[in-house]
C-alpha cells in the first residue's frame, strides 16, 4: 500500500549526518561520537541500539521524520502503550485531532489540535502530542532560526518519551518505538482514511 506522494524518510542511502545538519537535536555526546560521515540513518539507528543508546534513537527518529510521519509515528507509539479505546475522553480527544491532521494536515485540523490542549489540568502523552500537531508556525527572528529548532518535532518526541515513563520495561518499550518508527518510515504502517477505517485501536 503506497501512500500518494510518500518517499521514506529514514533509509539506509540518506546520510545520517544530514539530519544533525538540518536540524537542532538534543543528541547525548557519546551518540554524537558515533555519526560517521559515511554512516545511512538505517546504520546510525543500529549502532544507537547496539551501544544502547535508546533515548537517543528515539531522539533521531523523531527528527528524521517529515512532521506528518512524525506525529503519525507518535499516534502509533501512544497506541501501543494505551489504546485509544482505554484512554480518559479528553485524551481519547486530543489523540483524534493528532491523528486527524495526520490524515488531512489542514490549518482547520492544527488550529483544533492546539484548541484542545491549550488549557489542561494534567499533562498526558496525548496532550503533549496534540501540542506539537497544533503548534502553529511563526516567523521566528534570525538569531533563533539560525539555531534550526523544530519546535512541533521535539514535541513530539517529548510525548514519547513521556509514554515510556510508566512502562514496566522502560528500554523494551524504547527499542518498539524505534521500530516502530523505522517501520513508518518504510511505508509498513500507513495511516488510514477515517472514512473507511476507524482510529487504530
Amino acid at each position: 500500500m503506497q501512500q500518494d506522494g510518500y518517499k521514506p524518510a529514514v533509509e539506509d542511502l540518506r546520510p545520517a549526518h544530514e539530519v544533525l545538519t538540518r536540524e537542532f537535536t538534543k543528541l547525548s555526546k557519546p551518540a554524537k561520537a558515533l555519526v560517521k560521515p559515511e554512516y545511512s540513518c538505517g546504520e546510525y539507528l543500529r549502532e544507537l541500539l547496539r551501544t544502547h543508546l535508546l533515548e537517543d534513537g528515539i531522539e533521531f527518529i523523531g527528527h528524521a521524520l517529515p512532521l506528518r510521519h512524525a506525529v503519525w509515528w507518535g499516534c502509533c507509539c501512544l497506541a501501543t502503550v494505551t489504546p485509544p479505546k482505554a484512554m480518559t475522553d479528553k485524551d481519547r480527544q486530543a489523540f483524534g485531532a493528532s491523528y486527524r491532521w495526520v490524515v488531512e494536515p489542514t490549518d482547520r485540523h492544527r488550529a483544533y489540535a492546539e484548541s484542545i490542549s491549550r488549557v489542561v489540568l494534567e499533562v498526558t502523552p496525548p496532550l503533549l502530542l496534540a501540542r506539537a500537531t497544533g503548534y502553529p508556525k511563526f516567523k521566528l527572528p534570525d538569531p533563533i532560526k539560525a539555531l534550526k529548532r523544530n519546535f512541533n518535532k521535539e514535541g513530539v518526541i517529548t510525548a514519547v518519551n513521556v509514554a515510556t515513563v510508566d512502562a514496566e520495561e522502560i528500554d523494551e518499550i524504547r527499542r518498539k518505538f524505534i521500530e516502530v518508527g523505522l517501520a513508518v518510515s518504510r511505508n509498513k504502517i500507513v495511516w488510514r482514511n477515517p472514512g473507511q477505517n476507524p482510529i487504530p485501536q
